[in-house]
C-alpha cells in the first residue's frame, strides 16, 4: 500500500474523524493535512479540516477550506448544512437559511437540515417557523430528543401551554437512556413549573447515574424550588462529595444554608478558592459569588466584596449590553404608550384574573407573590414571560425586542384581542378555577401600559425598594438568566434611573392604576400593607396571607430560600456596610456618572 493510495488516504480520514470526535485537535489537523498533501481536491479532508480549523478559532483560514469543499461535493447536502451551522454562529442567519434549505434540496430527509432551520428560527424569534423545522423532523423521525425538545421549547414561547407539557413529556420518553438529556428536560418542566414530571426525570437520571454531581446538583435545585430546604442541601452535599470542586453546587449549597468555619465543606471550599483563577469563567464567576457570601455571612464586609467584584467583572466580561439601547427600548414604551394611545384602543376585556407584580429585581416582588399564593383563590404562577409571548404571532420576529415598541404601534386592535384572548387561554390552562393569577416577572414594568390595554379589570402591584439596596442585592446575586445591567455598578444605577422614569411615566398616563407597596412598609408594618395587597385584588381577606412562609408551593426566583422564612427586617439598609465600595453606583444613581 503506497502512500498516496486509495486505502491509505482512507486510513488517514478514518484516524483524522476518530481524533476529531474525541477532540484531539492537533492529531485529527495531522491526518486531514496528510491526506491533502497527498490530494489537494480530496473533499472531504477539505470539509473536515475546515470545520476542525473553525472550531479551534481559526474562522478566517476556515472559510475558505468549507466553500472550497462544496466546489469539489456540489451534491453533498451535508457539507452545506455543516457550512450553515458556522454561518449561524457567526451570526449570518440569511446565509445560514439558504444553505440549510439547498441541503434540503439536495436531500428532503435530510433531519439535520429541519433541526438546523428549527433551531435557527428560535434563535431570532420566529417560534411559529422554528416549530414548522420541528414538526418536520418528527414526520421523518418520531423518537428525535432534539426534535421534541426544541417543539416544547418553541410551544413555550407561544404559550401554548398544554402542547408545551405533551411535548416536554414526549422528549423524556425520547431521551432514552442519556442522563444529561433527561436532566436537561427535567430543568426544563421545573423552569415551566411541571415539578412532578420534573421530579420523575431526575429520579430516572439518578437511577441510570447515581454518583452523577450534576444530576445531584440539579435534584437539590428542584427541591430547593419546593421549599424543601434541608432536601436541597443534602443533594448539593452529595454533589460536592462526588465532586469536591463542584463551584455550581457550593453556589447553590450557600442559597439554603450558611457556611462557615466550622463545616466540614469549609476546606474543601477554600481550597478552590486557591485556585479561582485556574477554574473555566463559568466556575470561576460562580465560586467568586459563593465567596463573597460566605465572607459576608462572617460579617468580613470587604473581604465579601471583593469576591462580588470579582464576580461581577467575570459575569460583565461575558455579556452584550448595550446600555443606549436599553434606554432607547425603555424611552420607546413611554413614547407610544402614552394616554391617548391607551384609551384608544382600550379593550372591554371581562377577565380580572390577571395580576402583574413589577419592579426592580430584588425589591421584594417574590414575597409579594408568596403572601398573593398563600391565599387559596390565587395561583402564583412565577416569572412568565407568557405576556411577550401571547404577541408572537402578531408580530415580526424580533429576538431582541429592541423594536417591540413599534411594532405594537401598528398592531391593529383586532391584533391586541387576539392576543388577550390567548393569555386568558394561558391562564385556562395554567390554574383552572383560579380567581387570580400572578405573574411577576421584573421585566413586565414595560407592559404596564399593554396591561391596562388588554385588561381593564387586571390588578398591577409596583414593588420598590430603597434604590442602594435594591442595586447592591442586584449586584451581589449571580442571576440564572437576564440581568445584563446589574453586573456593573456604573450601569446598574444608570438602569435603576431608567427604570424610575419609566415608573413615572405610568403614574402619569395611568394615574392610580397601580398599588404602590414599599418593601420597608412591607416589612415593617406587614399585616395593614398585606390587607392592603388583598384588598386591592378585590378578594376577600384570608389569614393564610401572614403565614405565606408555610405554602408549599413552587418558587423558582432568585429568591426563593428567603420567602420560606418569616418575614424580617435585617436586609433594610444593608448597603450601609458597603458604603465606600459603593461610590461608583451611588455616582449612577445621583446622576453624576
Amino acid at each position: 500500500m503506497t502512500p498516496e493510495s486509495p486505502e491509505a488516504l482512507s486510513a488517514h480520514m478514518q484516524r483524522g474523524v476518530a481524533a476529531h470526535q474525541r477532540q484531539d485537535f492537533d492529531a485529527a489537523e495531522r491526518e486531514y493535512r496528510a491526506v491533502l498533501a497527498a490530494d489537494t481536491r480530496h473533499a472531504d479532508a477539505t470539509h473536515f479540516l475546515g470545520l476542525l480549523l473553525h472550531q479551534r478559532g481559526q474562522t478566517r483560514e476556515a472559510m475558505p477550506l468549507l466553500q472550497a469543499a462544496l466546489v469539489l461535493a456540489p451534491a453533498n447536502y451535508q457539507f452545506r448544512g455543516n457550512l450553515a451551522g458556522v454561518l449561524e454562529q457567526l451570526g449570518d442567519g440569511a446565509g445560514a437559511e439558504r444553505l440549510y434549505r439547498e441541503s434540503l434540496a439536495l436531500n428532503p430527509s435530510y433531519l439535520g437540515g429541519y433541526i438546523g432551520l428549527g433551531m435557527l428560527h428560535a434563535a431570532q424569534g420566529d417560534y411559529a417557523q422554528a416549530l414548522a423545522g420541528f414538526d418536520a423532523v418528527l414526520k421523518l423521525e418520531q423518537g428525535s430528543f432534539v426534535a421534541w425538545f426544541g417543539r416544547a421549547e418553541a410551544l413555550q414561547q407561544l404559550a401554548r401551554t398544554p402542547e408545551a407539557r405533551e411535548a416536554y413529556r414526549r422528549a423524556a420518553a425520547a431521551a432514552g437512556q442519556d442522563v444529561d438529556r433527561l436532566l436537561a428536560v427535567g430543568s426544563a418542566l421545573r423552569e415551566a413549573g411541571e415539578v412532578e414530571e420534573a421530579r420523575r426525570c431526575h429520579e430516572r437520571a439518578l437511577g441510570l447515574a447515581p454518583d452523577y454531581p450534576p444530576a445531584e446538583n440539579s435534584l437539590g435545585n428542584l427541591m430547593g424550588m419546593q421549599g424543601d430546604l434541608q432536601g436541597a442541601e443534602r443533594h448539593y452535599r452529595r454533589a460536592l462529595a462526588l465532586k469536591p470542586d463542584y463551584a455550581g453546587a457550593y453556589h447553590n449549597l450557600v442559597d439554603v444554608v450558611r457556611l462557615g468555619p466550622g463545616d466540614p465543606l469549609w476546606p474543601g471550599l477554600m481550597q478552590l478558592s486557591e485556585r479561582a483563577a485556574s477554574l473555566p469563567p463559568d466556575e470561576a464567576t460562580a465560586l467568586q459569588f459563593t465567596l463573597g457570601r460566605v465572607w459576608e455571612g462572617q460579617k468580613d464586609h470587604p473581604r465579601g466584596f471583593s469576591h462580588f467584584e470579582a464576580g461581577n467583572r467575570l459575569k460583565r466580561a461575558g455579556i452584550n449590553y448595550d446600555e443606549p439601547r436599553q434606554k432607547r427600548f425603555f424611552e420607546d414604551f413611554a413614547q407610544v404608550f402614552g394616554a391617548d394611545f391607551i384609551a384608544a384602543r382600550q379593550l372591554d376585556t371581562q377577565d380580572p384574573r390577571p395580576v402583574f407584580i413589577v419592579g426592580m429585581p430584588r425589591s421584594g416582588t417574590t414575597l409579594v407573590e408568596q403572601i398573593l399564593a398563600s391565599h387559596p383563590q390565587v395561583h402564583g404562577a412565577g416569572e412568565l414571560h407568557a405576556l411577550r409571548n401571547v404577541l408572537r404571532e402578531e408580530l415580526p420576529p424580533d429576538p431582541g425586542d429592541y423594536a417591540l415598541p413599534e411594532a405594537l404601534a401598528g398592531l391593529e386592535a383586532a391584533g391586541f384581542r387576539r392576543a388577550a384572548e390567548r393569555y386568558s387561554r394561558f391562564l385556562d390552562a395554567l390554574a383552572p378555577g383560579a380567581k387570580r393569577v400572578t405573574n411577576k416577572l421584573p421585566g413586565n414594568m414595560v407592559f404596564v401600559g399593554l396591561v391596562s390595554l388588554l385588561y381593564p379589570e387586571a390588578r398591577i402591584i409596583h414593588c420598590s425598594r430603597d434604590a442602594m439596596d435594591t442595586c447592591l442585592s442586584c449586584y451581589s446575586k449571580l442571576f440564572t438568566t437576564g440581568h445584563p445591567f446589574a453586573y456593573e455598578q456604573g450601569e446598574l444605577g444608570r438602569f435603576y434611573r431608567m427604570y424610575d422614569a419609566l415608573m413615572q411615566h405610568w403614574r402619569a398616563v395611568l394615574p392610580g392604576r397601580m398599588l404602590e407597596l414599599r418593601y420597608e412598609e412591607l416589612v415593617g408594618d406587614f399585616e395593614p400593607q398585606v390587607r392592603r395587597v388583598i384588598a386591592h385584588t378585590g378578594l376577600p381577606w384570608d389569614d393564610a396571607c401572614l403565614r405565606f412562609h408555610e405554602s408549599p408551593r413552587a418558587v423558582r426566583t432568585a429568591s426563593l430560600a428567603q420567602v420560606r422564612r418569616p418575614i424580617y427586617a435585617n436586609s433594610v439598609g444593608r448597603w450601609k456596610v458597603y458604603e465606600k465600595e459603593l461610590a461608583p453606583l451611588m455616582a449612577a444613581l445621583a446622576g453624576t456618572a
